[in-house]
């Protein structure tokens, strides 16, 4: 699969956050040097896995 190929494949939506939880992706995302949208999707990733795991 080439790079081109993953970007047909995502899908874009808006995220409303309150401020404080918004304060603390931004936090993690740093610290982890990552943005705040690759925090969140490998978040996503880590609970579904899990859910479907269980």
């Amino acid at each position: 699969m080439t790079k081109d190929d993953k970007k047909d494949n995502r899908k874009s939506f808006t995220l409303r956050l309150n401020a404080e939880l918004s304060k603390k992706v931004e936090r993690e995302a740093d610290s982890l040097g990552l943005t705040q949208n690759s925090y969140i999707t490998m978040v996503l990733h880590k609970v579904l896995r899990r859910e479907i795991s269980e």
